[in-house]
Formats: structure tokens, sequence, C-alpha cells
């Protein structure tokens, strides 16, 4: 019922005002309508200030490019849901800042909290609060690299490997602590961030920005943004690749199954989890089958492994029509590695399991 009645506040708010920001489907902000009305997200402007960090560029729905005025570092700042599932990524970014050292994991270095917008006007606003988490600028993700096709030049072999290798690494680092990444993919696979001094360069170009504008011209509704700056790709330059957001993850206890409504919906679910009602006890496999896909779309330049299959990527029925013997880990990883590049050299890689708590 709930989602019902957000799906058809969606489609209303939608029919009311023009689209915006004009990036193409992946960036359609009013599809994000709901999380401003419902309060669910923060209204925040190119500029303004929060905690000392500046909001200098946005870098996709709840990222933005930020620098503090006492550091003089760039940094990101994302804005986290105001839901369970936010309070939950919250928990967990701190979990991993508290036992992780790892170079190869995305970490937070700093959380705070931030008003509702018309928390000075409005009583029914004044006691929301949003979380804010705070970590190295990253440069761009694979899977928005590699959907600018034409646009930049492959990564080299040995930039494909360094990405799989460091990627390995830090999910093994990752599952060490006891924690399940729960949505590995390209889009969660950062390249290294460029220089400074490239980024300063890169903040001399102004901002596309797109004015909200409802289509029978009445005014805007004060809960929602009067305009939205488009995001930005602020490409990469040299060092270490690292997994970013931690939105999924979670401590699997002993004992428990686990449904694949536990991970990202949009990740494909592996063979074991495929059916209705199916569910596993080794969780860590789960990410090292994501592990699997990621490794393949970076060594064929952003193919999807499945669609290569000639199988849909829905996570319902992605693998329905494969043989039944997928469902072995044995035999699903030689079906992996019989569809990677023969030039690739990765094979023993792709097909080993990262070290967790279920994997001996």
């Amino acid at each position: 019922m709930a989602q019902n009645a957000r799906r058809k506040l969606g489609e209303s708010l939608m029919n009311q005002h023009h689209v915006f920001t004009s990036l193409g489907n992946f960036w359609r902000d009013y599809y994000l309508l709901p999380c401003w009305d419902l309060s669910e997200q923060p209204v925040v402007y190119l500029g303004e200030v929060y905690n000392g960090y500046k909001l200098k560029r946005r870098l996709g729905h709840w990222c933005w490019l930020t620098e503090h005025f006492t550091i003089r570092q760039y940094m990101t700042l994302k804005f986290l849901p105001r839901s369970p599932t936010g309070l939950a990524e919250l928990k967990i970014n701190e979990y991993i800042r508290q036992k992780s050292r790892s170079p190869y994991l995305s970490i937070i270095t700093d959380h705070f909290e931030i008003p509702h917008h018309l928390a000075s006007t409005s009583a029914e606003h004044k006691d929301i609060k949003f979380n804010v988490i705070v970590y190295p600028v990253t440069g761009t993700d694979l899977r928005r690299y590699s959907s600018e096709e034409g646009l930049v030049e492959p990564l080299s072999f040995s930039q494909k490997t360094n990405c799989i290798r460091e990627l390995v690494r830090g999910l093994a680092d990752l599952h060490s602590l006891g924690v399940v990444h729960g949505d590995i993919h390209a889009g969660n696979v950062a390249l290294p961030a460029p220089r400074a001094t490239d980024i300063a360069s890169f903040l001399m170009k102004p901002p596309v920005v797109s004015e909200i504008r409802r289509k029978d011209g009445q005014p805007m509704d004060p809960i929602l943004p009067q305009r939205v700056t488009e995001p930005v790709d602020i490409g990469f330059g040299e060092g270490i690749t690292k997994i970013l957001d931690f939105g999924y993850a979670f401590i699997p206890q002993d004992g428990i199954s686990y449904t694949k409504d536990s991970f990202a919906c949009g990740t494909p679910a592996p063979p074991e989890l495929v059916l209705d009602g199916a569910s596993t006890k080794f969780p860590f496999q789960v990410d090292s089958w994501c592990l699997g896909l990621a490794i393949y779309f970076i060594l064929t330049d952003g193919q999807d492994l499945l669609i290569s299959l000639g199988l849909p990527m829905n996570r319902n029925n992605c693998l329905i029509s494969t043989n039944n013997s997928l469902n072995s880990g044995t035999t699903r990883m030689s079906t992996f590695k019989a569809f990677l590049p023969s030039s690739s050299g990765f094979c023993s890689v792709s097909c080993s399991r990262i070290p967790s708590a279920d994997c001996p």
C-alpha cells in the first residue's frame, strides 16, 4: 500500500512539473521529486556551506564535490536518506571507519547532521535532521566511464589489471571485517581522483543549472528545490581504485538465511537466489558472484556478462533459462570463465573466492 501511494505521488509530481536536467534518463531528476516532497532527502544548493564544507559541484543524486575552508582538500559529501536504510548506512560506515585502514575502500572521515531547509520557518519541519557523511573525493566510477563510449579512450590493459587487483583486495578487506557489501558493480568502483590542480581547473568551467517549473505556471511548493545543478564527471587521475557506497552493506549473522531482498534490487542475483523464496546462508558468496560480473565488465570495456549470455538483466529471472547445474558454485564459475576473453589472463583471479567467514 505504501509503495503504491508513493508511486502515485511520484506520478502526480512528475505530471505537475516540466522535466529538468538534460543528461538523459539517468539524471532526469524529476523522478526524485517524492524524495524532497516527503522530506526523505534534503534540499541543498550549489555554493552552500555545511559544517565548513562548501558545495562546489554535484557529482550524483545525493553526492557533492566539496572543499573544507580549513582542510583545503577536495572531499565528497553524501546526504543520506532520512530512513532506517540511511541510519544503517551511517552505522556501517562508522564501523568500517573504526575497523579498517584499507586503501581500497572509500572510508569516511567525518559525519554530521543538517536541518531541514524549512526548519526555521515551519514548525512541521523544525525537528527534521539529515545525516551527512564525508569521504575523500574519487574519480569517475567504472560504469559511468564505460558509458561514455566514443568520448573517452578505453582503459589500457595495465589499468584494467590494476582495477581488478585493487577491487579484489578491497572486497577481501571488507570481508575480513565480517561485512558483506551487498551491491558490488562497476558503478560502485571508482577510479583514482584527479590531481587537485586538475579539479581546480575543472571548477573554472561554469556549472549547468536547471530551473524547476510547474507546468501550470504556479509558484513552486517551498518544500521542493527551486533549481537543480547538473551532475558532473570530474574525470580521474593516478592512484588506487576504491570500492564505494555501503548503502546495502551489512554484517551477516551465523545461521540466518538471506534472500535476494537483502541485496540491492538493481544488481543481478546469483543463481541460488533467482527463484522466488530462495535464500542462502552464505551472503559473502553473493558478493563474489557480483565481483565476477564486475571483472567481466572491466575486461570487456563495459559489457554485461548476462547480456552476453543472452539472458535478461533482471534479478527475478535473469538465470531462469540456464541449466540448474549453475546452482553449483564450481559450474557457475566455470561458465563465467568460459566467457572471459581468452587473452585476459584473469581466469584464476575471477574464479577464486574472496576469503570470508563462509568461504573456507
